[in-house]
């Protein structure tokens, strides 16, 4: 800032003071002809701390020595000297800051240096705004000093040099911070920060902000001593390409010390690394060095974390290794190398979350060491993918209880994960696995009435894929059979005949019974069933607003039960007990739709004694088969069905046809 004015005053009860009043800071001009001021070194003889030169277009000489915390403002850094205001020489330095404080910088604005062996030599609390340093024989700006701090770099080119910016191998330098500026084009690097191994010189607190380190020769960003560095969508493209070997975008080579701390967020290097010996360069190379002559004077390196960004267009996209422990890289797209990451026998590095190139890449041919990579990425927009399931039931209705009846989700795209199940929002058991994309439960424990179910998948792999929203509802409705079985349509095998033979009621093949194992039913004709062993099985029933089914045997009427509908099949489960109450020989079972009153029959026939001979039992326990045409004796309890049956039929009619007068 400017002179300060004091002021002597005096309080209320006269006692003297000193009052201390800052002056505004002046403005000093610098131009060719007509100022008070015609050479650049001039004005800043005449300025005070905090005060502002500013020199106007032109071209002026180099050798600058800017050793007050004053501001060094130019009309433009482009170069056109007619608007510009450019420093140029053929050799030495351009401009040479000193004497900056954390409280009072060094600034130079909207200048263009240009010409010089060095453009800007900058030592501690130096602010460089606009600035365009060019086309420098060794470097844009030079941090010579032995402790550089406060560095500030904002909206500046550092471009077309040999090197952009070094950090001498004795030189250290902290609390940097870089934003909105190109270190590009340079022959050599963008940036290089070497270190004597016999020293202790250090590059620490350091963030890069928006800073791009495209297109130099050799390396974009070269450094052997960092920590506590953040770099933020930085760039380094098309770098490494002039280099016999080792050729790189970024490369950290840490050398004789402790290093921690390093984050690059949102790091892109596009077609960089190079050289066409062998080891070959790669895009991007952080190591802390402990092999060979440097064994006795290892690095260590933690804390290295790359999130985000692209790593694609080189033979080897990303090397870590050597003292390097627990490194982190992910949501990376490093496609497009023939080696994406390789563990340069360094620490095992977690590189999940981050897209190889495919949905299933070959891991043993782009990554190389000790290297946890899963899960990963399925494609590069590296966003999850959405999932979806529908609903479908086995059946609109179903008799409660039944096990058979089902729902069954189906996942898009097939993918791993669970599937739950509600009932009216409810859950309905616990989550299912899905297997090819699909998932089911058994409904048997519905209650009867309507229920609305639905279902919403959970994928395992919650990285590449969402969850799905609640599938749209299902109804089922769960019915139990009525108190009451139906009528029997006929009174006797007869009249039941007579029915068949004018189709009032209908036949069921018996080859489409579909027999369980173990069944009596040996043979898809229901012939010579052996009555020791139950008969269960299927038979097709085409009414779909059935859940219930009574089955009646004849020669005359006797219930043998009500069994469930599921799926279009009756359930048909005889046990032995109610075959053996049947006859040897031929005998119908009619079976009558609790809902809709359907009737229909299918023919069987019992051998006897469990052999294939068909004659008629002795048995007066026993129904007679519907060939009999004498009066058959009965067991009592089927004598009390037959009064029972005799006594409905005065009153019964068979819903839905009217089977006789």
């Amino acid at each position: 800032m400017a002179a300060s004015t004091y002021t002597v005053t005096s309080d209320d009860d006269g006692i003297p003071g000193i009052t201390v009043v800052d002056a505004q800071a002046v403005t000093i001009a610098v131009c060719q002809d007509g100022c008070d001021y015609t050479t650049i070194a001039a004005g800043i003889a005449a300025a005070a701390e905090g005060d502002i030169i500013e020199v106007a277009a032109g071209t002026y000489a180099g050798g600058i020595a800017l050793n007050k915390p004053v501001t060094l403002r130019g009309a433009g850094n482009g170069g056109d000297p007619s608007v510009d205001t450019i420093i140029e020489g053929s050799s030495g330095n351009g401009i040479t800051t000193s004497n900056g404080t954390a409280e009072s910088r060094v600034t130079i604005e909207n200048i263009r240096v240009t010409g010089f062996g060095s453009g800007v030599v900058a030592g501690s609390h130096t602010t460089l705004d606009r600035v365009v340093s060019t086309a420098n024989s060794s470097y844009g700006i030079n941090l010579s000093g032995s402790d550089n701090a406060g560095l500030r770099i904002t909206d500046s080119t550092i471009s077309f040099n040999a090197t952009g910016v070094k950090l001498g191998s004795a030189a250290s330098a902290r609390n940097i911070e870089i934003s909105d500026s190109h270190f590009d084009d340079n022959t050599k690097n963008g940036w290089y920060a070497d270190k004597s191994t016999s020293g202790d010189s250090q590059l620490d607190d350091v963030t890069m902000t928006r800073a791009t380190f495209d297109r130099n020769g050799e390396k974009g960003f070269y450094a052997e001593k960092l920590s506590n560095a953040i770099f933020t969508d930085v760039t380094a493209n098309g770098s490494g390409h002039d280099r016999a070997t080792m050729g790189n975008g970024i490369s950290i080579n840490l050398k004789a010390g402790d290093y921690s701390d390093i984050v690059f967020d949102n790091l892109t290097a596009l077609n960089s690394g190079g050289g066409q010996g062998a080891p070959l360069g790669a895009a991007v190379d952080i190591q802390a060095r402990n092999d060979g002559s440097y064994a006795a004077n290892p690095a260590t390196l933690t804390g290295l974390v790359l999130d985000g960004g692209e790593i694609s267009g080189s033979d080897i996209g990303l090397i870590i290794g050597g003292g390097t422990t627990g490194a982190v890289v992910t949501g990376m797209n490093l496609s497009g190398t023939v080696i994406a990451l390789h563990n340069e026998n360094g620490g095992r590095i977690t590189a999940t979350h981050n897209f190889w190139g495919s949905a299933n890449p070959d891991f043993s041919t782009i990554v190389s060491g000790d290297v946890n990579y899963s899960p990963w990425w399925k494609s590069a927009e590296m966003t999850a993918q959405p999932t979806s399931v529908s609903l479908t039931l086995s059946s609109p209705t179903m008799p409660r209880g039944d096990a058979n009846t089902r729902a069954v989700a189906s996942v898009a795209p097939a993918v791993q994960g669970t599937v739950q199940f509600f009932d009216g929002g409810a859950p309905l058991g616990g989550p299912v696995v899905a297997e090819g994309g699909a998932a089911s439960i058994a409904l048997g424990t519905l209650g009867a009435g309507s229920h609305s179910i639905t279902a919403q998948f959970t994928p395992d792999d919650t990285m590449d894929y969402l969850e799905s929203p609640v599938s749209d509802a299902r109804t089922i409705v769960v019915n139990v059979p009525n108190p009451e079985p139906a009528p029997a349509p006929a009174t006797n095998s007869e009249q039941l005949q007579e029915h068949i033979r004018s189709g009032a009621v209908p036949t069921i093949p018996p080859s489409s019974f579909n027999a369980s194992d173990g069944s009596a039913a040996g043979n898809t004709d229901l012939q010579s069933l052996d009555p020791s062993k139950p008969l269960q099985g299927e038979i097709p029933w085409s009414d779909g607003s059935d859940s219930y089914v009574d089955v009646y045997a004849y020669s005359t009427p006797v219930f043998l039960g009500t069994f469930p509908v599921v799926n279009g099949q009756v359930q048909l489960n005889l046990t032995p007990a109610q075959l053996q109450l049947l006859e040897g020989g031929d005998h119908d079972l009619v079976f009558i739709g609790q809902t809709s009153g359907t009737t229909m029959a299918v023919a069987i026939q019992l051998a006897v004694d469990g052999g294939g001979d068909t004659a008629p039992s002795a048995s007066p326990q026993v129904l007679a088969n519907t060939g009999a045409s004498t009066p058959v004796h009965l067991s009592a309890s089927a004598i009390v069905m037959l009064l029972l049956g005799a006594v409905a039929l005065g009153v019964a009619r068979v819903k839905r046809r009217k089977l006789h007068p």
